[in-house]
């Protein structure tokens, strides 16, 4: 079997590899967008939730303050971790610099 590449087919091989690359950044910038707008604002959501329930159970002076604390902790810890991620320089495929 004949591997060696002609002038065109190489052309062709260098185009699609581009197209690949092309198209699989588009989804990372996708998958990034939808964690952003869907999960990151869920978990901020539930982060201030747990903060005012954490305040009202304090007032009162409830023992369950302590979990809620707990909850906005982990939270807030979700959050963090969420934005590393989106923020990560993940690794480019073969042939992209």
């Amino acid at each position: 079997m004949d591997t060696v590449l002609t002038n065109p087919r190489r052309k062709q091989v260098r185009a699609l590899n581009a197209a690949v690359a092309q198209a699989t950044e588009a989804e990372r910038e996708r998958v990034r967008k939808v964690l952003h707008d869907g999960l990151g604002q869920l978990l901020t959501s539930i982060s201030f939730l747990a903060g005012s329930l954490r305040q009202k159970l304090a007032e009162r002076e409830l023992p369950e303050a302590g979990e809620a604390a707990e909850i906005l902790l982990l939270t807030t810890q979700a959050i963090s971790e969420t934005q590393r991620l989106l923020n990560a320089d993940l690794p480019k495929p073969t042939g992209q610099s």
